[in-house]
Formats: C-alpha cells, structure tokens, sequence
C-alpha cells in the first residue's frame, strides 16, 4: 500500500468516496466513523493553527468560519470536541 493510498495512516479505501478530506490536516484526524467518515479533534486543529502563529482566539474564529462551515460537502467529515 502507497502513502497515496493513506490518509493519517487510515487506508483510503476504509473511506467514504465522498469523505471530506481538509488539506494539509492530517495531524488533527484522531480516526473515522462507520460510514467512513474522518473525525478531527478540535483540539489539535487550534494547535495546528497555533503553531502556525495564531492567537487561540484567531484560531476558534478561523476554525469556525473557513472550516466548520466546510462539513455539509461531500460526506462530510465530524469533529471530534473533548473535556
């Protein structure tokens, strides 16, 4: 199996065709659902943002307006939020 055929380690083909896949993400998928959907963690996509030199702040708004807003496409993806 190629890298190309992996999405965070996760064969492709687990995948839904029309599964939702944010570009350059990777590091925030924590795993996929039963109808092979991705699931992000909240979480990590603000550190991904951060690390990217975001306040917290500007990353919850970016997150919510340019991602968020991106999950009725395609399948979609869910997300995952922790305590």
């Amino acid at each position: 199996m190629s890298d190309d055929d992996l999405i965070a380690g996760i064969p492709r083909e687990l995948l839904s065709k029309e599964a939702l896949v944010l570009d350059g993400l990777d590091k925030a998928i924590v795993g996929y659902t039963d109808p092979g959907i991705l699931v992000y963690s909240y979480r990590k996509l603000v550190d991904h943002f951060t690390e990217d030199g975001m306040s917290r702040d500007e990353a919850y708004e970016w997150i919510d307006f340019n991602i968020l807003g991106l999950q009725c496409n395609g399948d979609g993806f869910s997300v995952l939020y922790e305590c």
